[in-house]
């Protein structure tokens, strides 16, 4: 085979294919569509498997990926025969649809939690039965699958709900906001039942749905089996929601104009039932980032001058004020100032030194 495999020769070879350690990467379209392998080893001086590197290889049945692959490339593996695929721990990213399509895939072992699985990169492999990840909840199995985020964000902020009055609710929503995930738990199973009462708002059954995600984020058993059942008899559904999911393996969530009357009602009593939200919380983050319009300054005599200002608030992860930091009030642009990243990172030390004790 010689030193590296060209063009010409991938698209001859059958069989059993053994990559040479001389190759440090499989190239864009190398394979693609050659349907008389059977079967790869790759060895780990391979860093990169490249776009549609196997793509359409119909008969290529197995796969043996080397410790030392960095890097899956989009659509690598799209429509192959795979039945199996070990995901080695050096990964570190498996590109978009890198496995779409791939009907036969059966099992999937992703060796390192922190592997990044982008958007639908294992997208309509139906016949999927078992995911395994290295240290990671099982459950999150489900997530890792869908292709695309499974909670959908509605914003209808209903006019006249009911269940703010009953004592339960504030019980439940202080639990929630001390981070117990039993008590997400209950209060997901509590809105439930607001949410099977005759012509219930829609309201109930989405926030329903975010607080069992919140629940199964947090490590509760009966959430993540909840899920795990739904999703299994509603393959690639989606789940409306309040807010969108954001967890290790999404970009993270922003939410425009979210009514702070609307998150009262969620549960979170921090926010102006008055004013309108921006929530951003960044991926891997315990901090969430929120601002609300707060005045306009027009333009001067010459049509220059004219800014919007904002409130902004650091809460932590349940959106809770974090002790030690205030209001701060400044412009879009000034976010990237000192001043305002100084108070950021301030936040987020406040949020690492608690976490610190609390273990």
């Amino acid at each position: 085979m010689g030193c590296v495999i060209d063009n010409d020769q991938a698209k001859m070879l059958s069989g059993d294919v053994v990559i040479p350690d001389t190759m440090d990467e499989i190239p864009t379209e190398l394979f693609c569509q050659n349907q008389e392998i059977i079967s790869v080893t790759i060895p780990g001086t391979v860093k990169k498997i490249g776009f549609r590197a196997f793509a359409r290889c119909g008969n290529l049945e197995k796969v043996v990926l080397g410790e030392g692959l960095e890097r899956i490339e989009k659509k690598a593996f799209v429509d192959c025969g795979l039945r199996e695929i070990t995901i080695p721990y050096s990964v570190r990213e498996i590109g978009e649809s890198a496995f779409f399509y791939c009907e036969q895939l059966e099992t999937v072992t992703i060796q390192n939690p922190e592997t990044r699985v982008e958007t639908s990169a294992f997208f309509e492999c139906r016949n999927i039965k078992k995911i395994n990840y290295g240290d990671q909840a099982a459950s999150d199995q489900i997530f890792h699958m869908m292709g695309q985020p499974f909670l959908e964000q509605h914003l209808e902020d209903a006019a006249n709900l009911g269940h703010r009055a009953d004592p339960e609710f504030g019980r439940l929503r202080d639990g929630c906001a001390q981070g117990d995930a039993a008590a997400m738990a209950a209060m997901a199973d509590w809105l439930g039942q607001w949410a099977r009462e005759p012509d219930a708002s829609h309201f109930y059954t989405r926030a329903e749905n975010y607080w069992r995600y919140r629940a199964y984020r947090r490590g509760n058993a009966e959430a993540a089996e909840w899920f795990a059942q739904y999703f299994a008899g509603h393959p690639g559904e989606r789940l409306e929601s309040i807010l969108p999911e954001n967890s290790n393996h999404r970009i993270g969530y922003y939410s425009h104009s979210v009514p702070g009357k609307l998150l009262n009602d969620l549960g979170f009593a921090f926010f102006d039932p008055g004013r309108k939200y921006e929530v951003k919380q960044l991926e891997g983050k315990d901090l969430v980032e929120v601002s609300a319009p707060e005045s306009y300054v027009g333009p001067d005599e010459d049509g220059f001058g004219a800014e919007h200002y904002y409130d902004w608030w650091f809460l932590d992860e349940n959106m809770q004020p974090i002790p030690g930091t205030a209001r701060i009030t400044a412009t879009a642009s000034d976010t990237s100032e000192e001043p305002f990243k100084e108070k950021k990172a301030r936040a987020e030390e406040i949020l690492r030194t608690r976490k610190v004790i609390s273990t």
